[in-house]
């Protein structure tokens, strides 16, 4: 479980053998901010969060701009604007 009071941003790789689960209070982006998008598009980088077992997202803004996978399980996605 990683767990953030506010911004999860993954530009790399975050993998799990088991269940991931990632908690944010404002935004789980995965992917770069603009300046470094330009950086690493020429090197081809994607980003990746994988799970063998489930992947468990929860934030009020979810941005994916890479891979988010499980191998053997389910992908379960938790995004809630307050009113």
């Amino acid at each position: 479980t990683l767990n953030a009071l506010q911004t999860i941003t993954n530009a790399g790789t975050i993998t799990s053998s088991g269940n991931l689960s990632l908690i944010a209070g404002t935004s789980i982006t995965n992917g770069a901010d603009v300046a470094m998008a330009a950086a690493t598009a020429a090197a081809a980088v994607q980003p990746v969060m994988q799970a063998m077992g489930s992947l468990n997202l929860t934030a009020p803004q979810i941005t994916n701009m890479g891979l988010i996978e499980s191998i053997n399980s389910n992908i379960n996605i938790a995004s809630q604007l307050s009113s």
